[in-house]
């Protein structure tokens, strides 16, 4: 199997972020990711896809005005935008053959930041394919005001609490009738605190893309052919074979959340669907020793302070993974599904 960590959720001076598209390369590159998904509002950048240097950069696109926005992936043409038309915006998303993400869907509106509330509004609009479950922007908006906006600039990873509650349960109940695939976007945009003298963009770009990770597990390797290699991200995207971290406490490289049972000798991922059988086993493997909690149809199972944990399955279920470092949040996990959980069809959007 193969790891590659990336940034999700970008914007450039082709909306309302500050760097140019080969600035924020740049940074990507300093930052030693892997991939680049650039999502600027009502603009698609395909022009700039493609590999630079050790980094493969996609160009998606956040669409929507207001409230209910959505990140559109593996596009072909833009998508346009229109007020309060979220299906609308699933839908052409759909006939272009691309996939999209709920964009900070449970988010607050902030005053002392001249931010609105922008969270998804109508969860019964569309098919959707997956959620951003974790924003780290409005996860470090949402926890700094005006006594501690110093020292969180300071240090802004001492602002970062986590999913919301709220997001968690929409997010389990969802899991429940149908595969949802979840994704961290950063919301990056750089704002220059002083624009008349274009000084002091906080956060830099290259602050985030150390700091927030999405990472894939794939077991195909990227071969440096843009078509091919942007596939194989997409597809571990929309299957969720991956998970989220907040890698500015530790590098979380290395580790893993596996399912296995006797019908096959090779691992099941993070959003594959795991048979129940006899000696059906979840693994979990940390590169340090942390507080790992083992979630079950949004229930907390276990919860075990160490390295590695193996834990065998006798129910059925929706199992994720939550890891704290000296109770700071560090890992959420895509879910295992045991036992057929995919082939429910069926949505119920009225009971998120």
């Amino acid at each position: 199997m193969y790891e590659y960590k990336g940034c999700i959720h970008v914007h450039s001076v082709y909306s309302d972020g500050t760097g140019t598209p080969s600035e924020i390369i740049d940074a990507a590159n300093q930052a030693d990711i892997d991939y680049l998904i650039l999502t600027d509002h009502h603009v698609l950048l395909k022009e700039w896809e493609g590999w630079y240097d050790k980094v493969l950069v996609c160009a998606g696109e956040e669409i929507g005005y207001g409230t209910s926005h959505y990140l559109g992936f593996d596009l072909k043409k833009k998508v346009p935008s229109y007020r309060n038309s979220p299906k609308k915006h699933i839908e052409n998303v759909k006939k272009q053959g691309g996939f999209g993400f709920l964009a900070h869907p449970c988010c607050v509106s902030k005053p002392f930041f001249f931010l609105h509330y922008m969270g998804w509004e109508d969860w019964s609009a569309g098919d959707f394919n997956g959620v951003e479950l974790w924003t780290y922007m409005h996860d470090w908006i949402t926890h700094t005001h005006y006594f501690n906006l110093l020292s969180r600039m300071l240090s802004p990873h001492k602002g970062i609490k986590g999913p919301g509650k709220e997001m968690l349960e929409k997010y389990d109940r969802i899991t429940r009738s149908r595969k949802v695939p979840a994704i961290g976007g950063i919301d990056a945009h750089a704002r220059i605190l002083n624009k008349k003298w274009n000084l002091l963009r906080y956060p830099k770009y290259l602050t985030l893309f150390k700091n927030f990770r999405n990472h894939i597990i794939t077991k195909r390797k990227f071969n440096q052919d843009f078509n091919r290699d942007s596939q194989i991200l997409y597809r571990a995207m929309k299957k969720g074979n991956s998970f989220i971290a907040h890698d500015k406490l530790q590098d979380s490289s290395g580790f893993r959340f596996l399912g296995s049972n006797k019908l096959k000798k090779s691992y099941y991922l993070m959003g594959d669907d795991l048979t129940l059988t006899k000696n059906t086993h979840l693994t979990i493997k940390s590169p340090v020793k942390a507080s790992i909690k083992l979630i079950k149809n949004g229930e907390l199972i276990l919860c075990s302070e160490n390295e590695k944990v193996e834990f065998e399955i006798n129910e059925p279920g929706v199992y994720r993974v939550e890891v704290f470092l000296a109770r700071n949040p560090w890992i959420f996990t895509n879910p295992i599904y045991v036992n057929g959980n995919s082939n429910i069809k069926s949505i119920n959007p009225t009971s998120y």
